[in-house]
């Protein structure tokens, strides 16, 4: 059944991505297997498939779920890994990839039921692997999707696409949608995640001036969400840099919200709950990071509660 096939799919991909792991550890060459190569040619080439099917078969493992079958996670070897894979399934796919998109590329009215949905899904994740591959045709390709795009999902697909994109074409595209949706408050919140979840090495940088943006309010709980809590949640690589700078900037800023919203400052606290599973640097480095918050006077009881359960267990 389709559950059977996704499960085992994700099971090749997940022993695949950890022996790549290793192999980054070890400091040597990557290969992918040719018969994972295969296997995903035959999915995309397969039309009678559900296409709600094939795009979730052909989504990877998150770097959270591969941290999490890890111990001691490497962050960073994961992030290699998974990249790694993603790049070369599109080099090797690309006809394909391209051919399934401009199949389901249909420039029809949206519409909303499951069917569309399942091809918009489907069409977007072909858009994701193509744009990993870095081609400046294929950043063209992402950027007339948005332009011409009349729906949401598939305008934030494309801005997410660009995202991890280092180009004058990424800015133009987030200079040009927050000018179209900045009265939208949900759709700025979108604007703010994507950007937090980049894997650029400034997006630290990005997002702390993000926060001075007109579009950021330290005092707005879905801001707060969308912008820290996105970085610190879903951004891995950026959050557990080796050099604690995530750490420290979470801690900074759960400070500062404890004196504004305590519950919302005990939210993002959790970003560290799972400090135990890293190495030892960068247990020391939360640590420190835990130790500052556990310092400060008059800390809200639904702060200190979290960060001294958290240090206890040290």
């Amino acid at each position: 059944d389709s559950f059977s096939q996704w499960d085992a799919g994700q099971n090749l991909l997940l022993s695949v991505l950890l022996d790549l792991v290793e192999a980054v550890q070890q400091d040597k060459i990557l290969s992918l297997p040719t018969d994972l190569i295969e296997q995903f040619r035959h999915i995309l080439t397969d039309e009678q498939a559900d296409p709600a099917l094939v795009a979730k078969m052909l989504q990877l493992p998150s770097e959270n779920y591969l941290a999490a079958q890890q111990q001691p996670a490497d962050v960073d070897a994961i992030h290699t890994a998974r990249s790694f894979v993603k790049q070369q399934l599109a080099e090797r796919l690309k006809p394909q990839l391209q051919a399934r998109y401009t199949a389901l590329n249909t420039q029809q009215a949206y519409q909303f039921n499951a069917d569309e949905m399942a091809r918009r899904s489907l069409k977007n994740t072909c858009l994701s692997y193509l744009t990993a591959i870095g081609d400046p045709m294929e950043i063209q390709r992402c950027l007339k999707q948005m332009k011409q795009s009349d729906n949401m999902t598939d305008t934030i697909a494309g801005l997410n696409c660009l995202a991890d994109y280092e180009g004058p074409e990424r800015e133009q595209a987030l200079r040009a949608f927050y000018h179209q949706w900045q009265d939208d408050k949900q759709v700025v919140d979108k604007w703010l995640a994507v950007q937090a979840q980049s894997n650029l090495p400034d997006t630290l940088i990005k997002v702390k001036g993000l926060m001075k943006h007109p579009a950021f309010n330290i005092t707005n709980p879905n801001n707060i969400r969308a912008l820290i809590g996105q970085f610190c949640r879903n951004n891995p690589v950026r959050f557990h840099a080796i050099d604690g700078s995530g750490y420290q900037f979470l801690a900074e800023q759960i400070v500062v919200l404890d004196k504004l919203n305590p519950q919302i400052a005990a939210r993002q606290l959790g970003a560290f709950n799972a400090w135990r599973q890293y190495d030892e640097q960068r247990q020391q480095l939360m640590k420190q990071a835990l130790n500052h918050i556990a310092g400060q006077t008059e800390l809200s009881a639904d702060v200190y509660e979290i960060v001294t359960k958290y240090l206890a267990a040290a």
